[in-house]
């Protein structure tokens, strides 16, 4: 999964073994505080993670992802298909994860593999200057960008998955 904020480019990573919205929401929630806030908009895939029927600008949104944006005041919007701008900013950062962060690296668990992830966007992906940014890092422009951010809530819940559980007459759950 990634991140990256439209403006300054910077970008955060996390892998995960399966992608359900519980991953999706864990993720988020680390992107946000990692960038220490979420923009007004959140432009996303058409995945069926967050969006709960159509594509692009006409999707409507999962209502438990709805929900979840607003905590952090935040609206997803789903691209539309083939829109060469997301392509420019989310999928260039993919191909250089792969063959900058990944390449020759091992890593004893999931839990490591996120760790030297986010050292990586912290000492590496944020760092180096990029041409599309006049040779500024992400992190010099990010400057620039952090004001315009939603603050984050005072109080962050911790993100759960809610399970329907059936009690018997007896008061045991199955």
């Amino acid at each position: 999964a990634s991140l990256t904020l439209g403006y300054c480019r910077k970008v955060f990573i996390q892998y995960y073994p399966q992608f359900t919205r519980f991953e999706a929401k864990v993720f988020l929630t680390e992107a946000f505080i990692y960038m220490a806030g979420a923009c007004a908009r959140c432009i996303i895939d058409n995945t069926s993670v967050i969006v709960a029927q159509g594509s692009g600008p006409d999707a409507t949104i999962a209502p438990e992802m709805k929900g979840f944006g607003e905590i952090f005041g935040t609206k997803f919007i789903p691209h539309a298909i083939g829109d060469a701008d997301r392509k420019a900013k989310v999928e260039k950062n993919f191909h250089y994860v792969e063959n900058n962060f990944l390449a020759a690296r091992t890593f004893a668990d999931w839990a490591d593999l996120n760790r030297q992830a986010k050292n990586w966007c912290d000492m590496v992906g944020n760092k180096k200057p990029k041409r599309s940014l006049g040779q500024m890092a992400p992190d010099e422009v990010y400057v620039l960008e952090k004001p315009h951010l939603k603050p984050l809530p005072v109080h962050i819940a911790p993100v759960y998955k809610p399970l329907q559980r059936i009690v018997d007459m007896s008061g045991y759950v199955t």
